[in-house]
């Protein structure tokens, strides 16, 4: 990469002017931005992003320790400021902030809510659908197949995910494409911070009608309880000491679809890209499924699906030397964590049979650690069991010029041809 503008005033006058991720040329770069600001300057205040700027692994793994002097709470507010035609359509739903999750609460609420959520996944079991993922998997290859080739993140990364999770909810899979362009609208609203006017005039729009459908679905369940994993949440909700509210409801249920489907949709493209560069490690993983939790734990450390994640500081905290003022946001890029070469040798290699001792904190860490990190092992349990006995998956080839590369919350490959 030739030396970016910005980037090279950091050295004298360090990043937080410099680090600019939504522009080019360093958000076509952001890996090197990382590994250059981990080396200069590990701990910054960033002006554009408002927020103490954390990249390295011990940094980063000792803010997601500790919810004694890192809070979740008030991390919910968007990164950009919302033109008066797009405030006034998100004032039709209930307030961002108040739409919390598992990701932006602290003890004693988030130890109550992360019970009933734990005890609603507790009866369903992955392994029991497993099965259910296997067929979901074959069909969409099987729609794929008579047309030679096509967009592997459009036709199956894309879709698998997003239908196991509806399943698994008991929200209808007709609605998909609709929940998903609804989860786009969500994160464009949270994270995007440039848009056009136009662009958070349609993202407000999708992120009420979304409030909306999952209002309607929590009250019908609510009236007419189900089998179903959503019908299980608003029953143990509605007999807790913590009773979550409309709002909270919502930000519960649409983390869990984000984080079922959109972390998914990354981490499986991002696998297959890495693998279909180093086809000895495809056709290993083709050959023996036990690879895929490795794959998984190996994809999850090299290309972070959830990029960053938002702490405030409780107090005055030293993070490698700098001071963190009480209150100040802190921003945690867990991607750079994940290839600190302090921890992990070859850091910036893909390679499913790597051996490390730290883990990698793609699934956050502790009290957040995702509640649901067995599906994408299970998801890959399933499509590499198919591959075994399918000659079809030995066909599956790179577009000529695929790039791939992070973006601010999420992120996956532009194109495979399958």
């Amino acid at each position: 990469m030739k030396e970016m503008e910005s980037g090279q005033d950091a050295r004298d006058a360090g990043w937080r002017h410099a680090y600019q991720p939504f522009s080019p040329p360093q958000a076509q770069n952001l890996h090197e931005v990382w590994s250059r600001i981990r080396d200069e300057e590990p701990v910054f205040y960033s002006e554009a992003m408002g927020a103490w700027v954390v990249s390295r692994y011990h940094d980063a793994r000792a803010v997601l320790t500790d919810p004694g002097r890192f809070s979740s709470e008030g991390t919910k507010a968007a990164i950009g400021v919302p033109p008066p035609t797009a405030q006034a359509i998100l004032d039709e739903g209930d307030p961002i902030a108040r739409a919390r999750s598992l990701l932006d609460s602290d003890p004693p609420h988030h130890t109550e809510v992360r019970r009933i959520i734990n005890e609603a996944f507790k009866g369903r079991e992955v392994r029991k659908i497993e099965p259910g993922i296997r067929a979901l998997a074959n069909e969409i290859i099987d729609d794929i197949e008579p047309l030679g080739s096509a967009d592997f993140i459009a036709g199956y990364a894309a879709k698998l995910p997003l239908r196991v999770i509806l399943r698994y909810l008991g929200i209808p899979e007709a609605d998909a494409d609709q929940i998903h362009a609804w989860s786009g609208c969500l994160l464009a609203v949270r994270w995007a911070g440039n848009m056009t006017d136009d662009e958070w005039v349609k993202a407000a729009r999708g992120y009420v009608e979304y409030q909306q459908y999952v209002a309607a679905l929590v009250a019908a369940r609510r009236a007419s309880p189900r089998d179903d994993l959503l019908s299980d949440l608003v029953r143990l909700s509605d007999d807790a000491d913590v009773r979550m509210d409309r709002a909270e409801m919502f930000g519960q249920i649409a983390a869990l679809i984000s984080a079922g489907h959109e972390t998914s949709i990354s981490l499986i493209a991002f696998c297959v890209f890495y693998l279909l560069s180093d086809r000895r490690q495809w056709e290993a993983l083709c050959a023996d499924p036990g690879l895929a939790a490795a794959a998984v734990k190996e994809g999850m450390r090299y290309e972070s699906p959830a990029v960053s994640t938002w702490r405030v500081a409780r107090e005055d905290t030293e993070l490698s030397g700098v001071t963190v003022p009480a209150g100040g946001k802190i921003l945690v890029l867990i991607a750079s964590a994940n290839r600190d070469q302090g921890i992990c040798e070859h850091a910036d290699t893909f390679d499913i049979a790597r051996k490390t001792a730290e883990p990698n904190l793609g699934f956050g860490w502790g009290p957040h650690l995702c509640v649901g990190q067995p599906w994408p092992a299970s998801t890959w349990r399933s499509r590499c069991r198919y591959w075994q006995s399918d000659c079809r998956a030995s066909a599956l080839r790179q577009v000529p010029g695929s790039r791939s590369g992070p973006a601010s919350r999420f992120a996956c490959p532009r194109a495979i041809s399958a």
